[in-house]
């Protein structure tokens, strides 16, 4: 590339917003996949307290780690800012998504705007379905490229919801 036909190729980069379940995401790391080891690349690492997954990094300048479970409070008739459930036959416990954690979020992912994002969770179909979900409409001025074989079908809503809700309250 020379002159302006770099500064045009440079221009129509997309940066990279793909989302993993947890296996897809282990199998890149033990592979040492150069798009998850690119210091231009931010991962958001979801984990829930009912599943066999686990946060593969230490929490970094690059890595943010959070734990929630992949339900929504308002489908169990809950109100909002509920942070946790007991199931009353079971006994199991989830997590929902708190304020805390939404905060921390949307500041790892304004902070980190202008890098490609890996975000997994376990099967990679809703929470971090949720997370890409955000970003699209919140930085929708970004040319994002999405993973062809992932596509953002079905977001957890709740997740998208509160993320949004702490992004007006930050920001606006």
């Amino acid at each position: 590339f020379g002159g302006s036909n770099l500064l045009s190729y440079i221009c129509t980069m997309k940066q990279k917003l793909y989302c993993y379940s947890f296996y897809e995401f282990k199998r890149l790391v033990e592979n040492k996949d150069s798009f998850i080891m690119d210091d231009n690349t931010v991962i958001v690492s979801i984990a829930g307290e009912n599943e066999s997954t686990e946060h593969l990094f230490e929490e970094s300048d690059r890595v943010l780690n959070v734990d929630f479970d992949d339900i929504d409070p308002h489908a169990l008739g809950l109100e909002d800012g509920t942070l946790t459930w007991t199931h009353p036959k079971q006994g199991y416990t989830v997590t929902f998504i708190s304020p805390e954690m939404a905060d921390k979020i949307v500041r790892f992912i304004d902070k980190n705007n202008n890098k490609n994002i890996a975000v997994h969770c376990a099967a990679g179909a809703s929470r971090s379905q949720g997370i890409v979900r955000y970003i699209n409409d919140t930085y929708y001025d970004h040319e994002w490229e999405t993973r062809e074989s992932n596509p953002c079908l079905c977001p957890n809503m709740y997740v998208v919801m509160m993320l949004k809700r702490k992004y007006r309250e930050i920001f606006q």
